[in-house]
């Protein structure tokens, strides 16, 4: 009877274990994917109003939000904010490229909706605020070394 419990046991192990890796293959199939040629055509002509960020998809571990780079008005306020976004432990760009019209967000599910939509504004509030403080000079030497950029 010993054995019978022993290999039941083993079983049992060797069929969650099993199990564990077929949910984790399932798991990344159902990941959201920003480059697909629907999501890139749902998304084209968005009309994102007076918002600068909306939480447009989710998945099953993150919420994605798209944001209207046409908002920022300048390289520089599109290189500082990038950098600000680069900061934060919250959010991150997943790896499908930017453009100067939209990017995606992702920001885990643990993050509340409005948590994440504050966070995106105030740091667009932050590069506003610079750029304001900012003279042309200033703003094109910061490009430039942030970026090295020989013009």
């Amino acid at each position: 009877m010993k054995k019978f419990t022993k290999n039941l046991l083993y079983f049992i192990f060797l069929w969650l274990f099993m199990g564990f890796f077929s949910l984790s293959a399932n798991a990344q199939q159902d990941l959201f994917d920003t480059q697909t040629a629907v999501v890139t055509e749902k998304y084209m002509n968005f009309d994102f109003g007076d918002k600068f960020a909306v939480k447009a998809e989710t998945d099953f571990v993150y919420n994605y939000y798209l944001l209207d780079f046409t908002k920022l008005t300048s390289d520089f306020q599109l290189g500082y904010f990038l950098e600000l976004i680069s900061k934060t432990d919250e959010v991150g760009i997943p790896s499908h490229g930017i453009n100067k019209k939209k990017s995606w967000i992702e920001a885990d599910k643990m993050y509340d909706e409005k948590y994440i939509l504050k966070l995106i504004n105030t740091l667009k509030q932050q590069t506003d605020d610079k750029d304001n403080s900012l003279n042309e000079t200033n703003k094109a030497n910061w490009i430039k070394n942030k970026y090295k950029l020989n013009k």
